[in-house]
């Protein structure tokens, strides 16, 4: 990027431009049409390497890396978002199930929606081709065009907008329309680099401050931070529910990831993760209809996928207390492998496996 700062500095002089016949120095020119042509470059990269730095790249290879690599061909997946993450401890899956150990393996991603979910399965496609069972955790959040799954998922992050170069009227609109571009472009470079490395497997550093435990089980190095209070239950309610609205775009990805699965001869369900009763009855306060309204979606959409849905709205009859969450949609490592036993018996009793 020094070049595009030196040309600015050095050859680019909007001050000698006139509005009526503006023209440019042939420094400027170059660098214009460099940051245009790198503009074409970035925009024609494939799509999987358009990603945010602390997205779906980084997030896919911290799990690639922490948490696949100790496996060969599991027997039950499960995919979902930070919820399953803290949620399902694998060795123990493994244990209540009767299984062999590394038979169970817990692929979720911090963050991740249905598209990254989606993405995740195809890009490790061969390595979970062969498993019986896919658990895919959806969350509250998953499909509210609001909070739009594709924020978590980070699609297209570095390709930069179109600024208007042509609308420009006068020297310093026109200065503000490069400037803006240089500035996207140089963040899009950065993120660029970022991903060439993970891509080309160049980068060990995980995403997030992460570690895993005797469990296989992921877990931020310095806990999820705890909180008790209404003020921040509500909050989470609200960001989760404002503008509620079912997004055909965040549930197509989905659709493509449970025609995958049933390719590869595995049986896919869906479940819903309780909430602490103390957030769950927040939910049911501020945004009680749009809870019941995504609820009663995913039982249609389990329908059409031929996909038993489960909803564990009912802590107790999942084993959990007050104190197993460390916020209010969060399991702490005590109440991981709680929720996880129940998550067996439920396999057992309905024959998934």
């Amino acid at each position: 990027m020094r070049l595009f700062t030196s040309s600015f500095k050095s050859g680019l002089r909007f001050e000698s431009l006139r509005t009526v016949q503006p023209r440019f120095p042939l420094t400027a020119t170059l660098a214009l049409g460099v940051m245009l042509a790198l503009e074409a470059l970035v925009a024609a990269l494939p799509a999987s390497w358009q990603r945010d730095e602390s997205g779906a790249v980084a997030r896919m290879a911290t799990v690639e890396r922490m948490i696949l690599a100790k496996y060969d061909r599991p027997q039950v997946v499960v995919l979902g978002s930070s919820r399953a993450v803290f949620g399902v401890a694998p060795r123990v899956l493994d244990e209540s199930l009767k299984l062999p150990p590394l038979s169970c393996v817990n692929a979720s991603i911090i963050g991740g929606g249905p598209e990254l979910m989606q993405l995740f399965y195809e890009r490790n496609r061969e390595q979970f081709r062969g498993a019986k069972l896919v658990v895919v955790n959806v969350d509250e959040w998953h499909f509210n065009d609001h909070t739009g799954g594709a924020n978590s998922t980070s699609t297209s992050a570095t390709t930069p907008p179109d600024a208007p170069l042509a609308a420009a009227t006068s020297a310093r609109s026109l200065r503000e329309a490069v400037r803006g571009r240089c500035l996207r472009l140089r963040s899009a470079l950065a993120l660029l680099r970022y991903t060439a490395l993970e891509e080309l497997g160049l980068n060990d550093k995980p995403a997030f401050d992460v570690f895993v435990d005797h469990n296989n089980q992921m877990w931020f190095t310095d806990g999820t931070p705890p909180h008790d209070r209404r003020e921040q239950f509500q909050a989470v309610v609200r960001d989760y529910y404002r503008g509620f609205h079912i997004a055909p775009r965040l549930v197509d990805p989905l659709r493509k990831l449970a025609a995958m699965v049933r390719e590869d001869g595995a049986r896919l369900v869906l479940m819903q993760m309780p909430n602490r009763p103390k957030h769950q009855a927040e939910v049911s306060a501020l945004a009680g209809a749009e809870y019941q309204a995504q609820v009663r979606h995913l039982e249609l959409l389990a329908d059409e996928l031929s996909a038993p849905f489960y909803n564990f709205d009912n802590p107790a009859e999942c084993g959990l207390a007050d104190g197993d969450w460390a916020d209010g949609v969060h399991l702490t490592p005590a109440g991981a492998p709680k929720f996880t036993e129940f998550l067996a018996r439920v396999i057992e009793r309905d024959k998934l496996l």
